[in-house]
């Protein structure tokens, strides 16, 4: 009984939140409405006719020729058709359970829109007098009730608003059979907001008297917020935030915004990428102090806009201006490249030597040859003892020794008649005669030693050496 009792007390205490988020929750329009048609779809949840009963309703496009044409079909029959150069888009739009219309915008080649309600009457759809493309629109963005929400660029876009589309404008305008009719003369910004001063002016507090200057001022490069527009006959008013207070100012040539904001120009001045420096110039609109930064002196410093290359890589020169406080900057990517150069090989060394930055090295099998070089003759022999000439007795002080990478049984030699223990050759390419062990013929292992006389190592790890030469040069600025 008391389990039975705590799961009632939880279901109970869920539904009193629930409930109490319902309540509190504002109520929003809903995601359907309007509905965006589908070419070639039927709908069946909508009444057209404002009889009281569900239709059956289709919509149709296709490209006729250089039209695209759209076609309606209410209960089976075709009550309506309309055709544009480009598109044309259906929407559903239901102001009330009685009252549903259809939008339709067509699309021209031109660039143009036009934005159109209807309603159904007496076997046909009728036009809604008036048009919000009043308000030179593009898109309802949503509907609440009777009232359809549509976002739009004015067509006297503000003077410095270089990219359509950045700030748009919602407004609303309420829908009936006899007409459509904006709500409000003023609309609300909407997407890009922010903004800056381009010229020094002064507002008005209201828009109803733009001529007279008592609003906050606004200066070049100061931040403001884009909020409203008002339409009035032949003109449009537009109202900022600025430092927390509310001006408007009727858009002209001597009283602008900008999207832009306000940032120091750096530009190559002299000379061209290529080397391991390079001199670029900052300017701004105003007199100021300019501050160079790197954002990885390892690959790049910058002093006084020189830009010296340090290590590869790529790294960012930033020019900034500090203004009433706000810190204005622009920058320049900078590409820093390396060329690389290599001395000539050294001789070969029984040293170890390892790769390093500035260091290449190579290995090879080293080859140990001799002979004993006779003084007098100049014989070269393979054994200590009286020479071939008779004249003198070689001894170890008589020994010569040669490495090659040239393997024994690479090096074509050939056997003593006298002693199957020694080869010679003349194949090392200095046209000489060298010897070493028979034993060791076939022999490539470093470390091995001579195999009639064990004391030696004949086969060693040589290394030979160059030196890396590296420089830095700055391949591309953007």
């Amino acid at each position: 009984g008391r389990e039975i009792v705590k799961k009632f007390l939880k279901i109970m205490f869920m539904f009193l939140v629930c409930g109490g988020l319902l309540l509190t929750k504002p109520v929003r329009a809903s995601a359907a409405n309007p509905v965006s048609l589908k070419a070639g779809n039927t709908y069946k949840s909508y009444d057209f006719t404002r009889n009281g009963k569900k239709d059956t309703f289709k919509y149709t496009l296709k490209q006729e020729g250089n039209l695209a044409v759209g076609r309606i079909y209410v209960n089976g029959k075709k009550v309506f058709s309309v055709s544009a150069s480009r598109n044309v888009d259906c929407w559903f739009y239901q102001a009330s359970k009685k009252k549903t219309y259809l939008i339709v915008e067509t699309h021209y080649a031109g660039g143009g829109n036009v934005l159109t309600l209807y309603y159904f009457k007496k076997s046909k759809f009728v036009q809604v007098p008036g048009s919000v493309n009043c308000l030179h629109a593009n898109n309802v963005s949503e509907a609440r009730g009777d009232i359809l929400y549509v976002t739009s660029t004015p067509k006297n876009e503000l003077i410095s608003l270089v990219d359509q589309g950045y700030t748009r404008f919602k407004r609303g305008f309420r829908v009936s059979d006899s007409g459509v009719k904006a709500t409000s003369r003023y609309g609300d910004a909407i997407g890009k907001t922010v903004y800056y001063g381009l010229d020094n002016f002064y507002t008005s507090k209201t828009s109803s008297t733009l001529s007279v200057k008592n609003g906050p001022k606004i200066t070049r490069g100061q931040k403001v917020t884009l909020k409203k527009i008002a339409y009035y006959s032949g003109y449009m008013a537009f109202m900022v935030q600025v430092n927390g207070k509310d001006g408007w100012f009727l858009n002209s040539s001597k009283q602008r915004i900008t999207i832009n904001e306000p940032q120091v120009c750096i530009r190559i001045s002299t000379g061209s990428c290529g080397g391991k420096n390079l001199k670029l110039t900052a300017s701004c609109n105003t007199p100021g102090t300019i501050v160079w930064s790197s954002s990885n002196s390892k690959v790049a410093s910058v002093s006084a806009g020189t830009v010296t290359a340090k290590s590869p890589g790529v790294c960012v020169i930033t020019a900034s201006i500090t203004k009433n406080g706000r810190k204005y900057c622009t920058s320049k990517t900078v590409t820093v490249k390396e060329t690389v150069t290599y001395g000539n090989w050294s001789g070969w060394s029984f040293t170890p030597a390892s790769n390093t930055y500035s260091q290449q090295v190579r290995t090879a099998t080293m080859y140990r040859y001799y002979c004993f070089l006779c003084p007098v003759c100049g014989g070269r022999e393979p054994f200590q003892g009286m020479s071939d000439c008779h004249r003198y007795s070689l001894t170890l002080n008589n020994g010569v020794v040669t490495w090659s990478t040239v393997a024994y049984h690479a090096s074509n030699s050939a056997v003593y008649s006298y002693s199957a223990q020694k080869r010679y050759t003349f194949s090392l390419g200095d046209g000489k005669r060298w010897n070493f062990s028979a034993g060791n013929l076939w022999d490539t292992a470093p470390g091995t030693k001579d195999a009639a006389g064990p004391d030696a190592v004949v086969i060693k790890t040589g290394y030979s050496t160059r030196k890396i030469n590296r420089s830095c040069y700055i391949s591309s600025v953007k």
